[in-house]
């Protein structure tokens, strides 16, 4: 198992870099972006190392499916002892799992808590796709709903049944 560091930092890429030897050699790119990515996270429910990641694209929103840090008793001791630079072990590479593609340019996007729901809002409409996670890390994709409604700061409540977002206009 390796460490992986994501960024989707001022260079508009979502990047990850082995964490052992990131300051040693170039980012791998996995995808390129328009303005300022959007990134979130969400645990995948029933699973101590899987978890899913929307990356906002300027015109799509995508979901990967990521592996956090190994959750045996040796990982967690080492991160217990809390040094800095300790490197945190990925099951996996990301993988792709689906992309919402807009038709115009979106504004914001929201991923529920447990990675079965996602929201976004483009120029035009609000879209809600629920995200049925199978075996063998397919995933399928039916759109929930759909509105001409305009939000921003689009958000999941905690618990995953209500989105919340502003309206400036």
């Amino acid at each position: 198992a390796k460490g992986t560091l994501f960024s989707g930092g001022n260079d508009t890429r979502l990047v990850s870099y082995d964490a052992q030897s990131f300051l040693e050699r170039h980012p791998h790119n996995l995808q390129a972006y328009g303005e300022v990515p959007h990134i979130q996270t969400a645990k995948k429910k029933g699973s101590d190392s899987a978890a899913f990641m929307l990356c906002q694209q300027l015109d799509a929103v995508e979901v990967w499916q990521i592996q956090t840090i190994d959750q045996d008793s040796a990982s967690r001791a080492k991160l217990a002892k809390g040094r800095e630079g300790q490197p945190l072990e990925s099951n996996s590479d990301p993988k792709l799992l689906a992309v919402l593609s807009s038709g115009s340019n979106i504004h914001s996007s929201a991923l529920s808590p447990d990675g079965t729901l996602v929201v976004y809002s483009n120029m035009s409409s609000l879209h809600l796709y629920s995200l049925s996670h199978q075996n063998e890390g397919k995933v399928g994709v039916t759109k929930a709903a759909s509105a001409k409604r305009q939000l921003q700061n689009l958000q999941f409540t905690p618990n995953g049944k209500f989105v919340v977002g502003t309206n400036h206009a």
